[in-house]
């Protein structure tokens, strides 16, 4: 009762990335990022999104540590991120 509905969405929409790249990280986080970049404000962590989307590329060891959060055990990982 003490969550937004903005909140609710917000946290329903993280869970929803969460378990989609669950399913093949190093295929389904490039999709994501084109999802995010698609539908965020061009302006909005565009410094972020630019360093998210270069390790990707590059595949380098920031590109490498982002995978290996997905060999931690699930309730870990959610409490993570």
């Amino acid at each position: 009762m003490g969550r937004s509905i903005k909140e609710s969405m917000q946290m329903f929409a993280i869970n929803q990335a969460l378990q989609y790249i669950e399913g093949n990280p190093e295929e389904n986080l490039p999709k994501l990022m084109d999802l995010v970049d698609k539908f965020s404000p061009e302006d909005w962590y565009g410094i972020q999104r630019k360093a998210i989307r270069g390790a990707m590329e590059k595949k380098d060891n920031w590109y490498q540590l982002m995978l290996r959060l997905y060999e931690l055990e699930p309730g870990v990982r959610k409490c993570f991120a």
